[in-house]
């Protein structure tokens, strides 16, 4: 670990500790340093945001216009090869858009979905899906490759809207 130095400013702050951004001629890149000041990822990248619904991980952007996931301690969670990424209020799972598919994967990097979809309800919060016993099962909306729309849930499975007893949002 490096101590910050003169060179850095501190730009924001964060759950455990600080976004810090390197000046240059041409423009500034961004990193993340913790409380005691110590870097934790130098700054190398284009921009750096800290989630508040998420608080201890920042979004990372570099110079392709490409996102990936970060822990406030610096652990990769998502690596930055992503065109969007679109975390939930209700838990800290993340949909991630690469090559126009998009994909369900929980708060440690580990992908949910078994595959892409060209459309999943980024826009919505999660929902809760009913069985018979009232478990709760997390669930989004997704249309599948042939414009059907279904329901996947957060253990990977696929379900068709008929199978549904009650669908509401959490």
């Amino acid at each position: 670990l490096t101590p910050v130095e003169s060179q850095f400013e501190i730009y924001d702050v964060c759950e455990d500790g600080y976004i810090i951004r390197k000046q240059y001629k041409n423009g500034r890149v961004y990193g993340l340093a913790d409380a005691g000041f110590e870097v934790i990822l130098s700054p190398i990248y284009d921009w750096i945001q800290w989630l508040p619904h998420a608080p201890n991980y920042v979004s990372i952007q570099n110079q392709s216009r490409k996102y990936g996931l970060i822990r406030t301690n610096g652990k990769e969670v998502l690596p930055v090869a992503f065109d969007r990424l679109v975390t939930f209020l209700s838990t800290q799972d993340i949909l991630a858009k690469k090559s126009n598919l998009y994909y369900w994967y929980d708060d440690t990097g580990n992908q949910l979905s078994v595959k892409g979809y060209p459309r999943m309800g980024e826009k919505i919060q999660m929902h809760s899906l009913y069985n018979d016993t009232s478990t709760v099962y997390p669930a989004i909306p997704v249309m599948d490759e042939n414009g059907q729309h279904r329901i996947l849930k957060r253990d990977g499975k696929v379900i068709s809207l008929d199978s549904i007893q009650e669908l509401s949002i959490i």
